[in-house]
C-alpha cells in the first residue's frame, strides 16, 4: 500500500527514499502518483517542507527454489557541490575545509573555484572554512544547511540564490519586501531581464539556472561598519563575517560514464536530477534544450551585444513576458533566454574542463576563446582523457586526475567553432568530470628532480615568467609511443621560462630538458644505423648537418625554444614559424611552415600524427606549382617558408591570418610539447629533417657565384661557377650553411653569391696573391681552400661567433665529461673533424 510522506526541512527527494528502505528515487519520483509534484517542484533535490511525496509499497521478487541471485541495490551517494567566487572571480585553487560532525575532510578548490564531496548518508549540516589567504591567514567560514534549499518559484528559494549570488543580504523569511525586490531588480539589471522586481517565470528559470551554473556562492562583502582584518591582497576584497551561505543543495551520484542524447543537460546544478540528468522543467517558458542557446558560437560572438551564432539576435517579447532572440535573418525563434550570457557560460564551461588559454571569461569570443574550443576538440578526439576526482582531499590537482577511456570522441573539424557535437562532448565532460589530459606545470626541482608546484596549467608562453622554474608535462594520454625504458605515467620534462629582448617563453636545452634517445644520431636522422655503416657521401654531408645542429637545436630534435621574435623554433636549422621584425606588423613567413610542408608531401602519415591531428597544415603546398616546394621557395634567400593553415567547420582549410597575436598560438604550452614529442618520438618526422637539410644545402652549393670566378668545365660544355664549385671542403660547407641559417643574405642572394660572401673571397684573394685564382675553380687546390675558408670564417664569425664551434667540431670528442656538457653520445672514429681539403665534401644529394 503507498504511503504519503510529508517533506520536512532538511529533506530531499534521494534522503527521503532511503528512510523507506527502497531501491531508487528515480522510479518514484516518475511514478504517476507523484506527476502533479513533479510538475511542480522539476527538482528532486529542491522540495519545499510541506510537500507529499507517495511513496509506493516495495517490489515484491518471486524467486525459485534452488536457485541463486545476486541481489545489488542501494543508490550511490549524494554529493555536496559548491562554488565559490567573490566578485565573479572565481577562488581558485584555495585550501578548504569541510566539517560534517566528526569527520573533517581538506582538500583545495579547482580552478573555477568548485568544491565537491560526498555526503554522509545521515547529514543535515556542514562546516566550510576556506583559506582566502595563506599569509598573514585568512579565512571564513559557514554553517551550510544541507537541503534547506526551497523551490526557486517560492520567495524563499529566491531569496536563498539571491543571497548565494551575492544580490541579496536579509532574512530568508519567503516575504516579497522591499529588499528582496531591489534584490530581484539588481540581478534582472545584470542579466537584462525587464526590471520589474517580481519573481515572474523569467526571473525564477534564469535565476535557477545561473545558481546552478555557479555551483554554489558568491563571497559577500562584509557590511557596511563591520570590523576587517588586514587588507587582502591587491585587487582582492577581503571576506571576514562568518555569515553562511543560503541552504545549498546535494549532488546526486555520479553518472555512469555513457553518452548522453543531444539536448540533455550534464548535472552542473546545486541541486540537479538523478544521475546526472536533471527533469525537463515544467514551465510555460520554452524549455532551453541546448547549452548556448541553440546558437552555434564562434570568433566575433559577443554577449554584450547579443551576438551569437555570427550575428547580432533581436530580442522579442514573447506572450508570456520571456525574454525571446530572433535570427533576423531567417526570422526563426531562437531557445528563451533567460540569461543571454552564452559566450561567458562557455568559456567557465572550458575553463572548469582545464581548458585555461582562453584567458579569463568576459563574454567576448576572441582569439583565446578560438584557442580554448579548437584545444577542446583536439582532447576531445583522444581515445583517452583526464577524469578528476573532486571528492579527494589531494591538493595536489594531478595527483586528483587518473586516465579515462573517451566513451564519447568526437568526430568533427578542429574548428574552434562550438558546433553541435562540440557542445555535446562539453555537456559529456563536464557531467563526467572529465578535464583535459595534457597538463603543463611549473615546478622547482632538487638534485635535478621536480619536487614542489608552483603553478599548475599552463597554456600561454607567458603564464609563468619564472626562470628559476624547470617545466614538466603529465600528459593521459598516451597518444605518443615511448621509447623503451620510459614510463607514460611520469612527469616529462619540457624545458623552462627564458628572456630575450622585448619577448620570452619556453626554452629546452641539453642534457636537463631533453632525452638522450633525442639525439640526432645516423639512426634517427639518417636511417643508417651508425656513422660507420654509412656511405662516404652520408658520412661527409652528416658531418656538416650535424655540426652546423649543434649550434641550431644543440644536438637534439627536443631541443626547441619560443622566448624571441619567431614564435617558435626547432630542427637541426632551427627553422622558425615565422619571424617578427622591430617596427614590422605582419610576420614573415617561417621555414617551419616549409618543413612540415615537405613533411606532408613525403610521408603524410608522419605529419598526421605530428601536426594534422591537432588541426594545423600549412596554406602552401610543397608539390603544387611546379612541384618540389615551387609554392614555398624564396629565392632571394634560398629557403623555403609557408605560413599555417587552420580547419573550419566544413572540415576544409583556410589561411590563418598572418599576425602576432595568431601566431602566438603556436607559442603555448601545448604546441610546444606537440613539436617536442614529435621530435622525441616519430621517426618519420626526424628523417624528414635530413631530407630538408640536405635540400637547403643543395640550393646553397647551385646558386650561381656571379662575376669575379671563372666558369667550371671544358671546351664548349662550360657553365658558371656556382657556390659549391668555389667552396668544397666540409668545413667550409659547415661554416656556409651555418652562416645561411643565420643570415641567408650574406650567403646566397637570387642570382649570385651573397655581397658578404664575396667580400670573404675577395679578402682570400687579395691575402693571397701568389695562387692563380683566375683559372677554374676546379683547377683550385688545398692552399686556395685553406685560405678561402680562412678568409669566410673570419667574415661569418663577424656576424655570429658560433661558426668558430662549426669549424672547430666534434670539439667535444673524447675530452671527458667536462668537454661534454651537453652529453653526446654519438661515437665517432678517432681523428673525425671538418676535413678542409679541397673536395673533401662529398654531397649526399637528396
Amino acid at each position: 500500500m503507498s504511503v504519503k510522506h510529508k517533506v520536512k526541512q532538511g529533506e530531499w527527494l534521494a534522503k527521503i527514499i532511503r528512510q523507506y528502505s527502497l531501491g531508487s528515487w528515480q522510479e518514484v519520483w516518475d511514478s504517476p502518483e507523484n506527476t502533479a509534484l513533479k510538475q511542480k517542484r522539476r527538482n528532486p533535490y529542491c522540495l519545499l517542507p510541506g510537500d507529499e511525496v507517495v511513496i509506493p509499497p516495495p517490489t515484491e521478487m518471486k524467486v525459485s527454489a534452488g536457485a541463486s541471485y545476486v541481489l545489488q541495490g542501494g543508490e550511490r551517494p549524494d554529493r555536496l557541490r559548491l562554488g565559490l567566487r567573490r566578485a565573479n572571480t572565481p577562488l581558485s585553487r584555495r585550501r578548504y575545509e569541510l566539517t560534517f560532525g566528526e569527520q573533517v575532510h581538506c582538500g583545495t578548490l579547482s580552478f573555477t573555484g568548485m568544491l565537491e564531496h560526498l555526503l554522509p548518508p545521515e547529514a543535515t549540516e556542514a562546516r566550510l572554512k576556506i583559506w582566502t589567504r595563506e599569509e598573514p591567514e585568512l579565512t571564513c567560514e559557514w554553517t551550510l544547511k544541507l537541503g534547506h534549499l526551497d523551490p526557486v518559484q517560492e520567495v524563499s528559494g529566491a531569496q536563498a540564490r539571491l543571497a548565494n549570488l551575492g544580490y541579496y543580504h536579509g532574512p530568508i523569511n519567503n516575504e516579497l519586501t522591499d529588499d528582496t525586490r531591489t534584490s530581484l531588480r539588481n540581478y534582472q539589471v545584470a542579466l537584462e531581464l525587464p526590471p520589474t522586481g517580481e519573481l515572474d517565470a523569467a526571473t525564477s528559470e534564469s535565476l535557477e539556472a545561473t545558481h546552478e551554473w555557479n555551483g554554489g556562492t558568491e563571497l559577500p562583502e562584509p557590511p557596511p561598519g563591520q570590523a576587517q582584518d588586514a587588507p587582502p591582497p591587491s585587487g582582492e576584497v577581503s571576506e571576514l563575517h562568518e555569515e553562511a551561505p543560503q541552504q545549498s543543495g546535494p549532488l546526486p551520484p555520479e553518472p555512469a560514464p555513457v553518452a548522453e542524447p543531444p539536448g540533455t543537460e550534464p548535472a552542473t546544478q546545486v541541486a540537479p536530477g538523478p544521475q546526472g540528468t536533471p527533469p525537463p522543467p515544467q514551465s510555460a517558458v520554452p524549455v532551453q534544450t541546448h547549452r548556448y542557446g541553440g546558437f552555434v558560437l564562434r570568433t566575433g560572438d559577443r554577449d554584450d551585444q547579443q551576438r551569437w551564432g555570427g550575428q547580432v539576435q533581436v530580442q522579442v517579447q514573447g506572450n508570456n513576458g520571456t525574454a525571446t532572440f530572433v535570427a533576423p535573418a531567417n526570422g526563426a525563434a531562437g531557445a528563451a533566454l533567460s540569461a543571454p550570457a552564452h559566450v561567458l557560460r562557455l568559456q567557465r564551461d572550458l575553463r572548469e574542463l582545464g581548458f585555461l588559454v582562453g584567458g579569463a571569461p568576459d563574454g567576448v569570443f576572441g582569439l583565446g576563446t578560438d584557442w580554448a574550443v579548437r584545444e577542446f576538440q583536439v582532447y576531445a578526439k583522444m581515445e583517452h582523457i583526464a577524469q578528476e576526482d573532486t571528492a579527494a582531499t589531494n591538493p595536489d590537482y594531478v595527483a586528483r586526475l587518473s586516465r579515462a577511456q573517451n566513451s564519447l570522441r568526437y568526430q568533427g573539424p578542429i574548428s574552434g567553432i562550438v558546433n553541435d557535437a562540440t557542445e555535446q562532448r562539453i555537456r559529456h565532460w563536464l557531467a563526467h568530470r572529465w578535464r583535459c589530459p595534457v597538463i603543463v606545470r611549473a615546478m622547482r626541482v632538487q638534485n635535478n628532480n621536480p619536487t614542489t608546484v608552483i603553478q599548475d596549467n599552463l597554456w600561454r608562453h607567458d603564464d609563468t615568467i619564472d626562470t628559476t622554474a624547470r617545466i614538466y608535462v603529465r600528459d593521459f594520454t598516451q597518444y605518443y609511443t615511448l621509447p623503451a625504458g620510459r614510463d607514460a605515467d611520469a612527469l616529462r620534462v619540457l624545458g623552462s621560462y627564458a628572456t630575450y629582448p622585448g619577448y620570452g617563453g619556453q626554452q629546452s636545452l641539453p642534457p636537463r630538458h631533453t632525452w638522450t634517445s633525442s639525439e640526432l644520431l645516423p639512426a634517427s636522422l639518417v636511417g643508417v644505423a651508425t656513422f660507420q655503416a654509412m656511405t662516404p657521401a652520408q658520412q661527409s654531408t652528416y658531418k656538416v648537418v650535424r655540426a652546423a645542429s649543434e649550434q641550431e637545436c644543440l644536438g637534439f630534435f627536443d631541443s626547441l625554444n619560443a622566448y624571441d621574435n619567431a614564435f617558435v623554433s626547432l630542427g637541426p636549422c632551427h627553422w622558425t614559424l615565422g619571424i617578427l621584425f622591430l617596427g614590422q606588423a605582419v610576420p614573415s613567413e617561417g621555414e617551419l611552415g616549409g618543413f612540415l610542408s615537405y613533411l606532408r608531401a613525403t610521408n603524410a602519415e608522419a605529419f598526421q600524427q605530428a601536426i594534422e591531428s591537432f588541426g594545423m597544415r600549412i596554406d602552401e603546398d610543397w608539390n603544387g606549382g611546379a612541384g618540389d616546394g615551387a609554392n614555398l621557395y624564396d629565392s632571394t634567400g634560398k629557403k623555403y617558408t609557408g605560413w599555417p593553415a587552420q580547419q573550419r567547420d566544413d572540415s576544409t582549410w583556410g589561411r590563418m591570418a598572418r599576425t602576432a597575436a595568431a601566431g602566438n598560438y603556436y607559442k603555448t604550452y601545448h604546441w610546444y610539447y606537440r613539436f617536442q614529442m614529435a621530435g622525441r618520438t616519430i621517426a618519420g618526422f626526424q628523417r624528414a629533417m635530413w631530407g630538408m637539410a640536405r635540400i637547403r644545402l643543395r640550393d646553397i652549393r647551385a646558386t650561381p657565384w656571379g662575376t669575379g670566378v671563372a666558369d667550371v668545365g671544358n671546351g664548349n660544355q662550360t657553365r658558371p661557377a656556382t657556390i659549391g664549385d668555389v667552396v668544397t671542403s666540409e668545413r667550409g660547407m659547415g661554416i656556409l650553411l651555418r652562416w645561411h641559417i643565420f643570415r641567408p643574405g650574406h650567403v646566397a642572394a637570387q642570382n649570385a653569391a651573397g655581397q658578404r660572401l664575396r667580400n670573404a673571397f675577395t679578402v682570400a684573394r687579395d691575402a693571397n696573391p701568389t695562387l692563380n685564382w683566375n683559372q677554374s675553380p676546379a683547377l683550385w687546390g688545398n692552399a686556395h681552400e685553406a685560405a678561402l675558408v680562412t678568409a669566410i670564417l673570419d667574415e661569418a664569425a663577424n656576424v655570429n661567433d658560433t661558426v668558430n664551434a662549426v669549424a672547430n667540431w666534434p670539439a667535444w670528442l673524447g675530452g671527458g665529461a667536462q668537454a661534454n656538457p651537453r652529453g653526446y653520445a654519438l661515437t665517432l672514429p678517432a681523428g673525425t673533424n671538418l676535413r678542409i681539403l679541397r673536395g673533401s665534401f662529398q654531397f649526399d644529394a637528396p
